[in-house]
């Protein structure tokens, strides 16, 4: 085992030089995977089952994620400090669209749990309609939306 008093490269900047190039894979690898299944979803032009439409949902919210989370974070853990740029009203507009994209997914993962437990228990019994499902998809991403609006009319910003 190398003493670290020998090595020419810190601690933190071995982390950094790890953490920077795993996030550009699962910034490379998570837009091509996720526009790869947004293209087999709608080649046809149209949404064939509820499935589906769970996984565009799916897709979608880690598209946002995807473009919007991580070249922040590595600009915030490169300069140890968010960009300048974005300013208080960035911040939280980041911070929300973060955190509700990752609740619908999460709430989508338990719906498709849900769905696919109603197949195998009750397969002759109806499952979700493409409609309800399109329905939950809509009112899911217009949520945030509001959730924004309230939170930053209720916000005072000073800088």
């Amino acid at each position: 085992m190398s003493n670290s008093k020998n090595s020419p490269h810190s601690e933190d900047e071995v982390q950094h030089i790890a953490t920077s190039i795993w996030l550009s894979f699962v910034f490379v690898f998570g837009t091509l995977g996720n526009l790869l299944l947004l293209a087999a979803i709608l080649r046809k032009g149209r949404i064939t089952n509820v499935t589906n439409l769970f996984n565009l949902n799916l897709a979608v919210g880690d598209l946002i994620r995807i473009f919007v989370f991580i070249p922040v974070y590595l600009a915030h853990f490169e300069y140890h400090e968010y960009p300048p740029e974005l300013g208080l009203i960035g911040c939280k507009v980041l911070s929300m669209i973060v955190q509700s994209s990752l609740t619908v997914s999460i709430v989508t993962l338990m719906f498709m749990s849900m769905e696919r437990y109603q197949a195998v228990v009750k397969p002759l019994k109806k499952q979700v309609s493409k409609k309800k499902q399109l329905n939950f998809s809509i009112r899911s991403r217009a949520g945030y939306f509001l959730f924004l609006k309230i939170i930053l009319d209720q916000t005072e910003f000073t800088e």
